[in-house]
């Protein structure tokens, strides 16, 4: 093992650095298992299957809820074009409303 890296005494189990630790929280919740960092104590094992029933539940709630605000900000947006797109449209087809001498894009800039 690299002798620069602190190891945290106490807290580890597996002794394994912060960095070590961090890898296999990370590659374990994203679920892609390299499979290069593993528990071998049998107490570690157990403590990694709780974590890793309660974690992928909390992943699987984040991706859900960062997925929702997405699709919500999308939709948003969407109706802001479309409300563009069709204010822009009426004014190339009438730039001048009948009876005033104002053009149309000046009073609705104004009412916007």
């Amino acid at each position: 093992k690299r002798q620069y890296q602190r190891r945290v005494h106490g807290a580890s189990l597996e002794n394994w650095t912060f960095a070590e630790g961090f890898w296999y929280t990370f590659i374990t919740l994203t679920t892609i298992g390299f499979g290069d960092i593993v528990p071998k104590r049998y107490q570690s094992m157990i403590l990694a299957f709780i974590f890793i029933y309660f974690g992928l539940g909390m992943m699987g709630t984040l991706v859900t809820v960062v997925g929702s605000e997405i699709l919500s900000l999308s939709k948003k947006i969407h109706l802001r074009f479309t409300a563009l797109a069709t204010h822009m449209a009426r004014e190339a087809v009438r730039p001048l409303v009948a009876g005033s001498s104002t053009p149309y894009r000046q009073r609705t800039r104004a009412a916007l």
